[in-house]
C-alpha cells in the first residue's frame, strides 16, 4: 500500500496515541506513588505494605500494557490513511488476512472506512460475504458495541448489480448466507444479469471447479451444497434452468 489519498471523497481523522491510551503526561515511577493514609496499627501498617506493592505491580504491567499498544496503535492509524493501488484500504487487507481484531481496530480509527471501496467497487461487506467471513459481516452490519455509528451497507451492490447475497451464494458459503438473510438482504433481488442469487447457485452448480477438475455437480458434496442452497433462496419467482441461465449470461442464443 502507498500513502495516496483518500479515495471516495474520505477523510481520516488524526489521533493523538498518548491521548488515547492514557491521560498522564510522563511515565510514572511506582516508587512515586502517593502514600495513602492509615491508622497507626500494626493490622493497617501491613495492610499498606500490601496495597503499595499491589499498585506498583498493576503500574508496571500498565506502563508495560501501554507500551505495547504504542506499537500497535501508531502503525494502525498510518495504515489508515494508506491505499492500495486498486484503491483497498487496511480493512481490505484485515479481511484478507480474516483478522477480526485488526478490522476492529482499523475502522475504530477511521469509521469512513467501513463502506469505503476499491476502483472495483468492491466494499469491506462485500468482500466479507465474498470470503464467507460471517462473524466480520455481522460485526460491519452493527459496530455499535465499539461506539461507531456508522454501519456497513447491507444492501451494498457491486457494479453489475450484484448484492451480498449473490456474492455469498456464487462462492457456496451457506453460513453467511444464512446470516445476510436475517440481517435483510433479499432472495428475490436480480443483478445486471437479471440473475438472482439462487441462479447463481444453480450456474455454479452446473459450472466446471478448475482446482479439482472436476464438474460441481460430479462431486456429491459441493453438489449437495449448491443443490441446498438453490432450494433454501429460491425467489419468488422460481429457480432459473441452466438453459435460461445460459442465455442470460449471453452463453447461448434464444
Amino acid at each position: 500500500m502507498s500513502a495516496n489519498p483518500v479515495g471516495n471523497g474520505s477523510r481520516i481523522p488524526h489521533f493523538s496515541v498518548d491521548a488515547l491510551l492514557d491521560s498522564f503526561e510522563k511515565e510514572m515511577d511506582p516508587n512515586e506513588l502517593p502514600k495513602p493514609v492509615y491508622e497507626k496499627t500494626e493490622v493497617s501498617s501491613i495492610a499498606r505494605h500490601i496495597a503499595d506493592q499491589e499498585a506498583a505491580k498493576n503500574l508496571v504491567e500498565f506502563n508495560r500494557v501501554r507500551d505495547v499498544m504504542k506499537k500497535v496503535i501508531a502503525p494502525t492509524i498510518m495504515l489508515c490513511h494508506a491505499f492500495g493501488k486498486d484503491n483497498s484500504s487496511i480493512v481490505h487487507v484485515a479481511i484478507e488476512r480474516q483478522d477480526l481484531p485488526m478490522l476492529k481496530l482499523s475502522i475504530f480509527f477511521a469509521h469512513n472506512l467501513i463502506n469505503h471501496k476499491t476502483e472495483d467497487g468492491l466494499s469491506p461487506i462485500c468482500l466479507a460475504a465474498v470470503t464467507g467471513q460471517t462473524e466480520m459481516v455481522e460485526w460491519l452490519a452493527d459496530p455499535s458495541a465499539l461506539g461507531i455509528k456508522e454501519k456497513a451497507d447491507i444492501h451494498d451492490r457491486t457494479p453489475d448489480g450484484q448484492t451480498l447475497l449473490h456474492k455469498a451464494l456464487m462462492f457456496g458459503h451457506a453460513q453467511t448466507a444464512a446470516k445476510l438473510v436475517l440481517l435483510g438482504a433479499s432472495k428475490d433481488a436480480v443483478d445486471g444479469y437479471d440473475m438472482t442469487p439462487a441462479d447463481w447457485a444453480c450456474f455454479k452448480l452446473h459450472s466446471f471447479d478448475r482446482q479439482t477438475n472436476v464438474a460441481v455437480k460430479d462431486d456429491p458434496l459441493q453438489a449437495q451444497k449448491y443443490t441446498l442452497l438453490m432450494k433454501e433462496y429460491a425467489p419468488a419467482r422460481g429457480v432459473c434452468s441452466i438453459d435460461q441461465i445460459a442465455i442470460k449470461l449471453g452463453f447461448k442464443e434464444t
